[in-house]
C-alpha cells in the first residue's frame, strides 16, 4: 500500500449537461439522465428501498467510484424516507481522482430539490485531496460516509470479511478503466460481502461477469438503462456477520474528562449512545486540556508517512467539528500558522517546501514561504471551552470528582467501580485519562511517560509587530487573545512536579526573543509573568494509542511462541474495551479524530482510517514489535 501516491483532482469537461472524464474519455453518468440512471441501475435493481424498510440492524453499502456523489445522495434520501428512525446507514466509497470542490458544487446545481440537502451536506464536509479515509456525516446520526481517496486496491483488500450488504460498481467502463474491474478486485467484493449481499453495475461485459461469478455471485442479466441493452445484477448467498452486528454497544463509560474523553463522547453521540463521563478532578479540562489556549497545528514529517497522514486527517476532521459547534472567532480562530524551521539553513527550508509540494496541497492547506511554510487551516482554540462544548453537544452524563478504581467484564457488560464505592454499567468502556490509565490496565503493557511543560502568558503590550496568525518555531506564540499572547511550551522530561516557575518563563521568553527579536526586542522580567504547567502523556514512539485492546491472557499465551502473523491474528480483542491515550502536544488535532475512529469501531463501520494509520495507532503495536524482535 502506497501512502505517498499523490491525489490528483479529476480532469473534467462538460458535454452539454453531462460531465466527462478527460483522462478516461468516459461519462460520469448517462446523457439520458444521471439521477434516473443511478436510481434504475442501483437502487431499483437491488431493491434497496424495500430492503431499507423495517431494517433492524444498520445497513452497509459500498460504492466503487464516488464521482459526483450522486449515488450517495440518492441512498441517503432513500434511507431517510424508508428506514426506521433509529437505524444508521453506513456508506463506503472510493475515488482515485476526486472532483475539485468548485466543479463538485457546480454539478450539484442540476440535481432535483429533493437531493439538494444532501448535496449541501457533501459540499460542507467535502475533504481536501489527502489520501486516506475521510469520515463524514451526511445526516447526523443517520447517514455516515467513509470516503476513501486513492487507488481502490489500497483499501478494498482491507475491508473486513462479510460486512457489505450491497455493492454499487460505478467506475468508468471496463474498456476505459480495466484496473477497476480486474479479477483480484472482484474477488475482494465476494470476500467482503455480508449474508445475501447484492450487487449491480451498468456493464454486462463478459470479463466482469466471469470475475463476479468466480467471486461467488449468482448473476442475472437485465435490461440496461437508456440506450444500454444489458446490465448485471446479482446476489451472494453466503453467511455474513449478523451475529457481530447484534453486538453493537448502546452505552459507554468514558474515563477522563479532557479533550480525549470529550471527543469520544461527542463522536458516540452521533450514534445515539448513552454516555457516562467519569472525571477524577472537580471539573473537566483540568490537566493538559486546561490550557487557556492551544494551537491547531498538525505534525508534518519529511515524508508522507502514517503519522503525517493521521495528523493531516485530524486537522481536516477538526475543522468540521469546530464548524458544527460554534462560529469562528468566539473561542477559536482558524487564523493560520506560520512555521519557521528551527534554523535558517537552506536544507531545512527546502525540506519544508518540498514537503508541501510533494503532498500537492493547494494554497488553502499549505504553501511555502520565504522563511518556512504557511498553513492557513491552522489556528488556536480555547481548550476548556472546546471540551465543554463537546460534552454539551454529546449530552453525556458527567460525573466529576469520580476516580475510577477498577473495572471488570462479566460476559455481558462492563462494571466500573469508583473510589467512593459507586459503580457504573455499560456495554463499552473507553479509557481517555492519559497516564492515569496505567493503573487500570495493569495487565496491558502500554509504554507511556509524562513530560512536563509550561506556557507563559505574555501581555500584548510587550510584543511589537505581532502577526494575526500563530507563529510556530522551536516553540509557539498565539496572536493576541483578549490582550494576551500565549507562548510555550517548555519540554521538561525530568520534572516530576507540575509547578509554574520563573526559570521556565525565562526559557519561553528567551526562545521567542532569540528567534524573533523584531517581535520581542527585549526579554520581560520572568518574575512578572503568569502561566500554567501540566504534564503531557506520550507513547514510546510519540504517536497516540487509539482503538481496542487485546485480551491479555491471549497475549501471554501467544508470547510463549515465536511471532507469526497467524498467531497475531488469533489474539482476541477485549470486548468493547478501547483507549484514546498519549496524545502528547498535538491532542487538539489528534483527539477528535481518535474519538471518531473509536465510535466507528464500536459500530462496525467498515473502515474508519487508512489501514496503515490504524496499524501505526494500534495500542498493542509495542507488544507486537517486542514479540517480533524476540523471535
Amino acid at each position: 500500500m502506497n501512502m505517498g501516491r499523490s491525489i490528483q483532482y479529476a480532469s473534467l469537461q462538460m458535454q452539454g449537461e453531462t460531465p466527462v472524464s478527460s483522462a478516461y474519455d468516459d461519462v460520469y453518468y448517462s446523457k439520458a439522465g444521471g439521477i434516473a440512471e443511478s436510481s434504475y441501475v442501483f437502487i431499483k435493481a437491488q431493491e434497496l428501498e424495500q430492503r431499507m424498510q423495517g431494517r433492524v440492524h444498520p445497513m452497509h453499502i459500498a460504492e466503487l467510484g464516488f464521482g459526483t456523489g450522486l449515488n450517495c445522495a440518492l441512498l441517503a434520501d432513500a434511507w431517510m424516507r424508508n428506514a426506521p428512525s433509529h437505524a444508521p446507514l453506513f456508506l463506503w466509497s472510493v475515488e482515485k481522482h476526486p472532483i475539485a470542490p468548485a466543479q463538485f458544487a457546480m454539478l450539484h446545481e442540476a440535481w432535483s430539490d429533493v437531493l439538494q440537502p444532501y448535496a449541501h451536506a457533501m459540499q460542507q464536509c467535502y475533504p481536501a485531496p489527502i489520501a486516506g479515509v475521510h469520515s463524514l456525516w451526511l445526516v447526523e446520526g443517520r447517514v455516515h460516509l467513509s470516503l476513501c481517496f486513492g487507488d481502490v486496491m489500497d483499501y478494498l483488500p482491507h475491508l473486513p470479511h462479510g460486512t457489505m450488504d450491497a455493492w454499487l460498481l460505478d467506475g468508468f467502463s471496463p474498456a476505459k478503466n480495466p484496473e477497476m474491474w480486474n479479477a483480484e478486485l472482484l474477488h475482494h467484493l465476494g470476500r467482503a460481502s455480508a449474508k445475501d449481499a447484492t450487487i449491480s453495475t451498468f456493464t454486462a461485459a463478459s470479463s466482469v461477469r466471469r470475475g463476479l461469478q468466480e467471486a461467488g455471485f449468482t448473476l442475472e442479466k437485465i435490461r440496461g438503462f437508456g440506450y444500454k441493452r444489458e446490465m448485471l445484477k446479482g446476489r451472494k448467498h453466503t453467511q455474513g456477520i449478523d451475529a457481530v452486528r447484534a453486538n453493537i454497544p448502546k452505552s459507554v463509560v468514558i474515563i477522563g474528562g479532557g479533550i480525549a474523553g470529550a471527543s469520544v463522547a461527542y463522536a458516540c453521540a452521533h450514534y445515539g449512545m448513552t454516555t457516562h463521563v467519569l472525571e477524577a478532578r472537580a471539573d473537566v479540562a483540568q490537566e493538559a486540556s486546561g490550557n487557556p489556549a492551544g494551537i491547531i497545528y498538525p505534525y508534518m514529517g519529511s515524508v508522507w508517512d502514517a503519522a503525517t497522514l493521521f495528523y493531516m486527517h485530524g486537522l481536516s476532521h477538526l475543522q468540521h467539528v469546530l464548524a458544527s459547534l460554534a462560529e469562528r472567532g468566539t473561542w477559536y480562530d482558524v487564523c493560520g500558522a506560520h512555521y519557521y524551521p528551527k534554523d535558517d539553513s537552506e536544507a531545512e527550508r527546502i525540506r519544508v517546501q518540498n514537503l508541501c509540494h510533494a503532498l500537492e496541497l493547494d494554497a488553502s492547506m499549505a504553501y511555502p514561504t520565504q522563511h518556512g511554510s504557511m498553513l492557513p487551516t491552522a489556528g488556536w482554540i480555547a481548550v476548556p471551552h472546546f471540551v465543554r462544548h463537546l460534552l454539551d453537544a454529546s449530552h453525556a452524563q458527567l460525573h466529576c470528582g469520580v476516580r475510577a478504581e477498577k473495572m471488570h467484564y462479566n460476559g455481558q457488560m462492563w462494571h466500573v467501580h469508583d473510589t467512593h464505592g459507586g459503580m457504573y454499567h455499560a456495554d463499552a468502556v473507553v479509557l481517555a485519562n492519559a497516564y492515569a490509565a496505567q493503573a487500570l490496565l495493569a495487565d496491558h503493557a502500554l509504554p507511556m511517560r509524562q513530560i512536563h511543560g509550561q506556557i507563559t502568558y505574555l501581555p500584548q503590550q510587550d510584543v511589537q509587530n505581532a502577526p494575526t496568525h500563530v507563529v510556530c518555531h522551536h516553540g509557539y506564540m498565539t496572536p493576541a487573545i483578549e490582550g494576551v499572547h500565549y507562548i510555550g511550551a517548555t519540554f521538561d522530561p525530568e520534572e516530576e512536579e507540575a509547578s509554574v516557575t520563573s526559570a521556565r518563563h525565562r526559557v519561553n521568553l528567551e526562545s521567542l526573543h532569540q528567534r524573533f527579536p523584531h517581535m520581542l526586542p527585549s526579554v520581560p522580567d520572568p518574575d512578572l509573568m503568569q502561566g500554567r504547567s501540566a504534564f503531557r502523556t506520550v507513547s514510546g514512539d510519540r504517536l497516540p494509542m487509539i482503538g481496542m485492546l487485546d485480551n491479555p491472557d491471549d497475549v501471554h499465551h501467544a508470547l510463549q511462541h515465536s511471532y507469526h502473523p497467524a498467531r497475531r491474528k488469533a489474539i482476541k480483542k477485549m470486548p468493547h474495551l478501547y483507549v484514546s491515550l498519549a496524545h502528547g502536544a498535538r491532542g487538539l488535532v489528534s483527539a477528535p479524530l481518535a474519538g471518531a475512529i473509536i465510535a466507528a469501531q464500536m459500530h462496525n463501520v467498515a473502515m474508519s482510517a487508512h489501514p496503515l494509520v490504524m496499524q501505526a495507532l494500534d495500542p498493542m503495536r509495542f507488544m507486537v514489535r517486542a514479540w517480533k524482535k524476540k523471535t
